[in-house]
């Protein structure tokens, strides 16, 4: 059975300290210690990644700032699950509490209950969560550290690839290939507050396919003052398929169970109690080589989930004089609950149209439900369509000069149009120096919590699930809301000597004009807002 460093037991502070100085003194070699690290050391091995423009694309030729944290930094870090290792990218906000159901993230904007402004994909299949209105917290705890290859982390809207959602950014979780993860491995982590984590994965293969399952569990007792304890499980498969002529098959399969305490003990409006969320998904991905220039991608996925919330409500507690007409023994069950699905298919065709010249189109067809009588007043399913089709042009003007052009047209069956255009052009002043301007439009949709009625409480008969009173939204209305960021990393050498410097800076306004600047990318976001429910 194999080790890593998250299977050592940390059991003191001494422990921590020797295995970190041992870390350390093993990551560095004979030359590297004895010399002076170079800009090489920062700039060699330039990576590729996949979630900008859907094309595989160097890092200094996306259109747009990406963040990569691969598999070595994220073993490095310490971090036990996605959302704490996030605090790594620049302008990132994380959060490590489950009064939302699951740490979240959020990016250089309002971080509020759900985090519903980024797009989160696993091995390119769409994972924020249906019911929580676009959270990304329960699909960030989908995936174990030990099974993730890198993770990729666009800052800066995307909506021209990738439509609703991903307005101020993408998080792509790429996970590891099960060729890399032969035979048996495990790992076991006991720490101080209850942290009992342990996870177990095989990986085996046949004449032309490798698989990998992965089981593991992650406990701890929470936050300081939170209620109950925190437990996240989850199994994972994955299998990969040769075919003939350079095609393959991929099959993914998962499941996420998380059980956590919310509220708090004796308070009235959010007393102590347990919650469960459970989410499954299966994925497959069929990829086709036309040719040495041409290939085809067929990706379906298919993603559900149920969340359960249910306490004792002492009926003492209504308004007076309601609250006299009971007697200390005298309790109502609050169900709040419901459930989810997704289903998406998406077609993708990859084209080299000469040495200069790269072109991704397709299309891609997504249904939504969701199902809570304690959110909508009703038993019958919500739903959302959406039917997207994109394209990005890749075109080397010369040597130095690269130019992406992309946009993204969106029908929902609730919103209506949308068109997400970019035009971004990269122009590399030295081998190790690139500099992009463009500009690009994002958006975001409504959800149905946005548009149906809203319970509202109003006596005893609106603690009853079954018969709450509610009352319309007022008309959903369109505001633009803009900001202005600025990214700045410079690197130099003089001499032996090397260093480094960096800023972020954000600036916004409440207006409804203004410019987006992202590394002399300007872009414009489109931001839907209720006056009735404010969801941003």
């Amino acid at each position: 059975m194999n080790s890593s460093p998250s299977a050592r037991r940390s059991v003191g502070a001494d422990v921590s300290l020797a295995l970190l100085a041992l870390a350390l003194t093993g990551s560095l070699s004979p030359s590297r210690a004895a010399g002076v690290l170079s800009e090489q050391d920062y700039l060699i091995d330039m990576p590729v990644v996949l979630s900008v423009s859907r094309l595989a694309q160097r890092l200094d030729e996306t259109p747009g700032a990406v963040t990569i944290l691969d598999r070595d930094m994220l073993r490095r870090s310490g971090a036990r699950d996605v959302a704490d290792a996030l605090r790594l990218v620049p302008g990132f906000q994380t959060s490590t509490s489950f009064e939302s159901i699951a740490p979240l993230a959020s990016y250089h904007g309002k971080f509020d209950d759900y985090s519903n402004r980024l797009e989160l994909m696993i091995d390119g299949r769409s994972a924020y969560s249906t019911y929580f209105i676009g959270s990304v917290g329960p699909g960030l705890q989908t995936m174990a550290l030990e099974d993730i290859e890198r993770i990729e982390v666009l800052r800066g809207s995307n909506s021209a690839a990738y439509g609703a959602r991903a307005i101020l950014g993408v998080i792509n979780i790429v996970t590891r290939h099960s060729a890399d993860t032969l035979g048996a491995q495990g790992a076991v982590t006991v720490g101080e507050n209850g942290v009992r984590d342990a996870q177990a994965r095989l990986g085996w293969e046949s004449a032309a396919s490798t698989y990998r399952l992965t089981v593991d569990r992650r406990a701890d007792e929470g936050l300081t003052g939170a209620f109950g304890a925190n437990r996240i499980e989850r199994v994972n498969f994955r299998a990969d398929t040769a075919l003939q002529a350079g095609s393959e098959l991929q099959w993914r399969a998962g499941y996420l169970s998380i059980d956590a305490g919310k509220g708090r003990i004796n308070e009235v409006e959010n007393p102590a109690r347990p919650t469960q969320f459970a989410s499954a998904y299966l994925q497959v991905d069929y990829r086709l080589a036309l040719g040495l220039d041409s290939d085809l991608a067929l990706r379906f996925s298919h993603g559900q989930e149920t969340y359960q919330e249910d306490y004792l409500y002492a009926l003492t507690n209504l308004p007076l004089p309601l609250g006299s007409l009971y007697g200390p023994q005298d309790f109502y069950t609050v169900n709040s609950g419901g459930s989810a699905r997704n289903d998406v298919l998406t077609v993708q065709h990859s084209i080299r149209a000469n040495p200069t010249t790269r072109l991704v189109w397709g299309g891609e067809y997504r249904n939504e439900q969701v199902q809570s009588i304690a959110l909508f007043n009703t038993d019958r399913a919500l739903g959302t369509e959406f039917v997207r089709l994109f394209g990005n042009l890749e075109w080397r003007l010369a040597n130095d000069w690269l130019l992406n052009a992309g946009a993204l047209a969106e029908h929902s069956s609730r919103n209506g149009n949308t068109l997400s255009p970019r035009l971004m052009l990269n122009w590399h002043v030295t081998p190790s120096h690139t500099v992009r301007a463009g500009v690009s439009k994002a958006f975001r949709p409504p959800v149905p919590l946005n548009l149906q009625p809203i319970c509202a409480t109003s006596g005893l008969g609106t603690i009853r699930s079954t018969g709450l009173r509610y009352f319309p939204q007022e008309p959903f209305k369109l505001k633009r809301w803009w900001r202005l960021n600025w990214d700045i990393l410079v690197i130099s050498k003089h001499g032996t000597r090397r260093w480094m410097c960096g800023c972020s800076t954000s600036a916004s306004m409440a207006s409804s004009v203004a410019r987006r600047i992202r590394r002399l990318t300007i872009t414009t976001a489109r931001i839907f807002r209720s006056r009735a429910l404010n969801t941003n």
